[in-house]
This record gives structure tokens, C-alpha cells and sequence, in this order.
């Protein structure tokens, strides 16, 4: 009966809707699969944050699970996630030394990974390379009661800036000169700061040496098309004193969520079906593109998409004017932020973010293909952890 009423009153599209940054399909993919609506929830959130708001500082949903593993919100451990494609393993690295260190340490330790913008070492599903466009500062405190907190910073620190970062913060092991620039980012990133609690740092006393390092100007975000966008340092201050309250929007957005998440309810029950499953995709994009249209961002510079030349940002002028679904200014403000497919040059953010790992888009469960990074067996097509389906399913059993 449900599949009957839905090939009558829904108009069924072969291709699952896309957003910059966002894999529709692979949300509702997990869905399914995991049937868990927190996560997806968080995710939308997430990404509102980090790629149409562009926060400076990004709350990381990052858990300690009872067997001292970092975990998601659905307690899938990120670690095993994180391919090993990225920067050179170095990013898998540091992310096995900051588990340790975190599960072990006492309340009050600090882990911190600064990875400089630049090449990823890993391809999209278009095989382009992948690029971060911004220095990406990630924080771990283990809290007296121990609940983890970790934050993000997102900043234009110069590759020999986040060396010198690296260095203030007393971090050893390795040189930090590699031979080339993906090892240069590699020797940074691998080599965490691991601040034990009598340190003397705290988060607001990272913030403080990266400002000493780079100065009070404007932060610089890289636009697509090579355009830029300038940030008040302020900013950074601001939105740690506010720092619970990042991923809370205001009413019209938080209606909007509350209206999906009924919606996933409704049909739950239903996702081996292939006509729910689209529908979900469909509402999804709905969801996260209506929220778009709800921020004091979009509201400010919708005027400017009604006279873009065609192949400007890569859009078509019929998508500037509207898309099949009414959200043309929409999809254009989030292609002029990230770019138009989520992946590829300049236009990837995250680092450990909500979704499978780092470095990857929000949602991507088939992004990369190659040698799985556990059985080391070759794959047409792999999860965008770096897991073959087989060892992927081991890892969340």
C-alpha cells in the first residue's frame, strides 16, 4: 500500500538531489542502516555550521565511548575510519595518538592536531584532488567528569605559521622540514601536542598563541573562483563564550528540523523501500535548503543571484534562476561558499567532523576507491573511510 500510494503521488526522480559538501544519498543510506535520526539531525546542523554560515569555530561531535574509543554520535568509532590516504596516514596517525592519550590522560589533558590548508592527498569521485582551503586547528580537552570537549578552529595560518604553532606548544618528535609540500604537511600533522592538565594551556590560551602568531587582521576565507571573504578575529571570542549554543539556530530554522525529524518517523518503519528512501533524500534537501533560506547570511546577499553569467561558479543560469524545487538562490549561496559538488579543489572543510572521519564530505560512504586501509585488499569502490564494505561492517558489528 505504501509503495503504491507513493509511485502515485510522489514524482520519482532516478538522481538523488545534491548539495555542495552534503551526500544526501549516503545520509539516508545511514539512516536506514542505523536508524539512528540524532545523527542525521546533528549533521544537518553541522553543516548549516560549518558550510553556510562558515564558522570560525566548529563544535566537534566527538565522543569517549567506555572502552576509551573516540566515538560519533552513534558510537561507530571514528578512528578505524579515517583512510589512510589522508596527508600521508598522518592525519590516521594523530589520530591514534590523541585516543591514547585522551583515554589515558587525567582530567584536565589536552590534545591538539594543527593541520595547514593544502592538498589532502586524496581524490573525489570525479578523481580531482582534493584541497583544504583554511588551516583547520583541532582541540581535545578531557573534562573533569569526563565528557570530552573539542572544538575546531578555523584560521589562514601560513603552512611555516602552524609550524610555528607546532613549536610553541612544545610538540616533539620528527622534523618538521619534509622534502616536499605533502610531507611538510604530513611532518605537522603527525605529531599532535599532547598537554598534560599542569600545561598552563587552556582553550582560550590556544586561540591566544595562534592570534600572537598570525597577528589581529582580518581572517581570510578562500572562496571559489579565487574570491575572498574577510572575518573579524572577534569572531573567535565571541562564539567560544557562546560555544554550547553554535549548533542551536532560531526558530524558523529549528521548526524546519523539528518538521524532518516527524517526517523520518512517519516513515521509519519503511526504508528497506526503495520510493521512502527517495522521498526521505528529497526532504532532506528540502529541509537543509529552507534553513539556508532562513539565515541572516543568505538574507543579506540573495539579491546578488539574479544576474550571474552563465558557468559562474560553475552554475547554469537556469539553476541561478530556480532549481526543480524552488530553491535556486539557495543552492547558488552554498555553491558561491564551497563550490558546486561538495569535493574536489578548495572547497572541503571539515577535518573531524560528524561524519565518517576526516577531511571527508559530510555523509560520503562511497567517495574513494583503491586499497582498503584494513585487509589491504584493491576495490572498485570503497566507503569514504577507506573500508571495503566487509571490514567496514566488521568495524560497526
Amino acid at each position: 500500500m505504501v509503495e503504491a500510494l507513493l509511485e502515485r503521488n510522489y514524482e520519482y526522480k532516478t538522481n538523488s538531489p545534491d548539495l555542495p559538501g552534503f551526500n544526501v544519498s549516503g545520509e539516508i543510506d545511514g539512516l536506514a542502516k542505523y536508524r539512528d535520526i540524532t545523527e542525521i539531525e546533528m549533521n544537518i546542523r553541522h553543516y548549516i555550521r560549518e558550510y553556510a554560515k562558515q564558522g570560525l569555530v566548529l563544535p566537534n561531535l566527538v565522543y569517549l565511548n567506555e572502552e576509551g574509543k573516540l566515538v560519533n554520535l552513534s558510537g561507530i568509532p571514528l578512528v578505524p575510519r579515517i583512510t589512510a590516504e589522508e596527508r600521508m596516514g598522518a592525519i590516521l596517525e594523530a589520530s591514534i595518538k590523541v585516543e591514547s592519550f585522551i583515554n589515558e590522560g587525567m582530567p584536565g589533558s589536552m590534545a591538539v592536531i594543527t593541520s595547514p590548508r593544502g592538498p589532502s592527498g586524496m581524490k573525489d569521485q570525479n578523481d580531482e584532488a582534493i584541497d583544504y582551503p583554511m588551516t583547520q586547528t583541532l582541540i581535545f580537552i578531557k573534562e573533569a567528569n569526563g565528557y570530552l570537549k573539542s572544538v575546531n578552529l578555523v584560521s589562514d595560518l601560513t603552512i611555516n605559521q602552524n609550524k610555528e604553532l607546532r613549536e610553541k606548544l612544545g610538540t616533539s618528535g620528527g622534523n618538521i622540514f619534509g622534502i616536499n609540500e605533502m610531507e611538510d604537511l604530513a611532518q605537522i600533522v603527525r605529531n599532535p601536542a599532547l598537554l598534560g592538565p599542569n600545561s598552563g594551556y587552556s582553550l582560550a590560551g590556544i586561540l591566544d598563541e595562534i592570534l600572537r602568531i598570525r597577528g589581529d587582521s582580518d581572517i581570510v576565507l578562500e572562496k571559489p573562483g579565487g574570491k575572498r571573504e574577510y572575518r573579524l578575529v572577534q569572531e573567535y571570542k565571541r562564539d567560544l563564550l557562546r560555544f554550547e549554543e553554535l549548533l542551536t539556530f532560531d526558530e524558523n530554522a529549528e521548526n524546519c528540523i523539528s518538521e524532518f525529524k516527524k517526517f523520518v518517523k512517519t516513515h521509519v518503519n519503511n526504508l528497506d523501500n526503495l520510493f521512502v528512501r527517495k522521498r526521505l533524500e528529497r526532504e532532506l534537501y528540502n529541509t537543509i535548503l529552507k534553513i539556508v533560506g532562513t539565515l541572516d547570511e543568505f538574507k543579506r546577499s540573495r539579491n546578488t543571484f539574479t544576474s550571474f553569467s552563465a558557468g559562474e561558479f560553475g552554475m547554469t543560469q537556469s539553476l541561478i534562476r530556480d532549481d526543480d524545487y524552488g530553491f535556486g538562490k539557495e543552492m547558488a549561496f552554498l555553491q558561491t561558499k564551497i563550490g558546486c559538488n561538495g569535493s574536489g579543489s578548495s572547497n572541503v572543510r571539515v577535518l573531524m567532523g560528524v561524519s565518517s572521519g576526516l577531511g571527508g564530505v559530510i555523509g560520503s560512504e562511497n567517495s574513494l576507491s583503491g586499497k582498503c586501509s584494513k585487509c589491504g585488499v584493491n576495490h572498485a569502490v570503497l566507503g569514504g573511510c577507506g573500508f571495503c564494505d566487509s571490514c567496514e561492517g566488521e568495524m560497526v558489528r
